[in-house]
């Protein structure tokens, strides 16, 4: 659609926010966040810890779940049509 174009990626894309909740390699823990707290440690192949998802989804309704603000907790073994990654690089 491209109606923010001024608001798109290095890579040209746009209209992401409130497209998918993204999975992210942080452990869901309480605020003030602290990347030496543990929450961003290696769980291996474990599907019982609970991971942060950020940016909403256009399955959900409510503007504000659509803020980049927002997360949401889920287990790393859940799915939904929602539900993705980002691909990223330095």
């Amino acid at each position: 659609m491209g109606s923010l174009p001024a608001g798109r990626s290095w890579v040209g894309a746009l209209d992401m926010s409130g497209n998918i909740w993204e999975w992210t390699s942080s452990l869901y823990e309480s605020y003030p966040y602290d990347a030496k707290d543990g929450r961003e440690r290696d769980t291996g192949s474990s599907t019982n810890v609970r991971r942060v998802l950020r940016g909403g989804s256009w399955i959900n309704f409510n503007k504000k779940l659509l803020d980049t603000l927002y997360r949401l907790r889920g287990n790393s073994g859940d799915w939904n049509n929602g539900f993705g990654f980002r691909c990223a690089r330095s």
